[in-house]
């Protein structure tokens, strides 16, 4: 059955369902995809300006290139643990600093860690690091990773074989120091250096490590890693891991990289935001009815009708196509049984059965219940509303014939009566 879009208007309005889940999710879709592509470059954003910071060599990472197995090993052995990420922090420290990517921070912010610390321990430093820190030792190469015997007279290393290679160093002159786990072939420098015997208010003792994987998860658990690693770390009651920000290297070690951004920079981004807002509070939900316009042109009701079921099947909204059915049968039978304007579906709806004579629990089902799950139980749908209502046509067709039936006789006699009441007043004159 289809509903002609010039259907009376005749009884109760009758409203159609709320739309269905399915939907509204498609209602939703626009704001949806543009809060996903939010989301999706708040977390880039967030990942390139998180730095180091709960990535590899960070006591607070669990990462398999985190160090928070090394931090709690030290923790439980009474070494009071402080993750930094500026370098101030650690500044004035007495006890241990370990630096990690120290490529990161300015020479200024570089000096600040040069003084006043009983160890400093530099993990994987390049040329600048070691010019500011440690100019006695000099980067060399470097070596694949394998597990080689320490090679040195160093107290800290004599645990036993350990992870080295990775970048090599050697001291220079006549520097006093220990160079540790040396390169296979003999000719390069090793994978950790320790310096001893600073003066002039520099840190007592640098270690230079250039095999980073002894500290991490990973590798904690792997041949004398853990012991080579808490050694270096916990020889003080206290330590300092400074994970540098990038965000906050400068090269005069004060200024942020935002600082040099614009000051229009923040009030852009703001506004951007606030209209990003107000775009999906606005496709989101809509203000108001929707308004008709008249068409420019005559459009014949079939065509309109096939244009607005082919959108449904296109868009396979089963669910608003059974709704418009069913409200333009409501409004029609609604019509044809004079059913009070004030009075609603369900009024509708038994005084259908009665007249259609059929079960009234089957007519509510049809005239209102759950949205058909796909087209064939639409096309049911639309079968069963036009079978009810040529069911009440015929209803009020039987009607109206017995009334006619029972008028009959009543009509017969008054015109019988009426036939002889003349007779009776010639015979009175008489």
């Amino acid at each position: 059955m289809t509903a002609s879009p010039h259907a009376p208007a005749a009884g109760p309005a009758v409203v159609a369902g709320p739309p269905s889940t399915g939907e509204r999710l498609r209602r939703l879709r626009f704001p949806l995809a543009v809060a996903a592509v939010v989301v999706a470059v708040a977390a880039i954003a967030a990942l390139a300006t998180a730095g180091t910071g709960g990535g590899d060599l960070d006591p607070a990472s669990g990462a398999p290139g985190g160090a928070r197995a090394v931090a709690r090993i030290l923790g439980g052995q009474g070494v009071a643990v402080r993750r930094v990420r500026d370098p101030r922090d650690a500044a004035a420290e007495p006890g241990t600093v370990v630096l990690v990517h120290p490529e990161l921070l300015s020479p200024s912010q570089l000096r600040l860690l040069g003084r006043g610390h009983r160890r400093l321990v530099l993990v994987q430093p390049d040329a600048v690091p070691l010019g500011v820190l440690a100019p006695s030792v000099r980067p060399v190469g470097e070596a694949p990773p394998e597990v080689l015997p320490p090679g040195c007279a160093l107290p800290e290393a004599q645990a036993g074989p350990a992870r080295a290679g990775g970048r090599l160093y050697s001291l220079t002159g006549g520097a006093a120091g220990y160079v540790c786990f040396p390169a296979v072939d003999g000719g390069r420098g090793g994978s950790l250096v320790a310096l001893q015997g600073r003066q002039d208010g520099a840190a007592a003792e640098v270690v230079v490590l250039g095999q980073a994987d002894v500290l991490t998860n990973a590798y904690l658990d792997e041949d004398a890693n853990a012991a080579l690693a808490l050694r270096l770390l916990g020889t003080q009651p206290s330590l300092t891991w400074v994970v540098p920000d990038p965000l906050h290297a400068a090269p005069d070690g004060d200024a942020s990289l935002a600082a040099l951004l614009p000051p229009w920079v923040r009030w852009v981004a703001v506004q951007g935001a606030l209209a990003l807002l107000l775009a999906l509070v606005w496709r989101a939900r809509r203000l108001g009815p929707v308004v008709p316009e008249p068409l420019p042109v005559a459009v014949r009701s079939a065509e309109t009708l096939l244009g607005r079921a082919r959108l449904y099947r296109r868009a396979r909204a089963a669910d608003r196509a059974a709704a418009t059915l069913r409200t333009a049968a409501l409004r029609r039978l609604a019509g044809r049984l004079a059913v009070p304007p004030d009075a609603g579906p369900e009024a509708v709806a038994v005084r259908t059965a009665q007249l259609a004579g059929q079960d009234p629990g089957r007519v509510r089902d049809v005239l209102l219940g759950p949205p058909p799950a796909d087209e064939r139980a639409l096309v049911r749908l639309a079968d069963d509303l036009d079978a009810l209502e040529h069911a009440v046509v015929a209803g009020q067709q039987r009607a109206d014939q017995q009334r006619a039936d029972r008028q009959r006789p009543d009509q017969q006699r008054h015109d019988q009566q009426r036939h002889d009441q003349p007779d009776q007043h010639r015979e009175g004159q008489r």
